[in-house]
């Protein structure tokens, strides 16, 4: 994969693997790549980035079409673990 990252998403189209999105290895940094895996020729190509950096996204192949959907645009949220009462 051209850009090294994790909380990636991926989707599947005509035997193509589309990874868009994610945190950077740097573990603070969220990345626009949207790059694309064929496995028949071995080959990652790097598209059109994403209109803004996102990570926790959902994507989709739908038809022609591969969307990209909600995610964070910002800081990370503050987590926080709820106890059962």
């Amino acid at each position: 994969m051209p850009t090294a990252r994790q909380e990636v998403y991926v989707t599947t189209r005509d035997g193509i693997v589309y990874v868009a999105g994610g945190i950077l290895a740097d573990g603070l940094t969220f990345t626009d790549a949207f790059e694309a895996y064929d496995s028949a020729a071995d080959t990652w190509a790097v598209l059109a980035p994403l209109p803004a950096p996102r990570h926790h996204i959902t994507t989709a192949a739908v038809g022609t079409k591969i969307y990209a959907v909600g995610g964070f645009v910002g800081p990370f949220p503050d987590w926080r673990a709820l106890p059962d009462t």
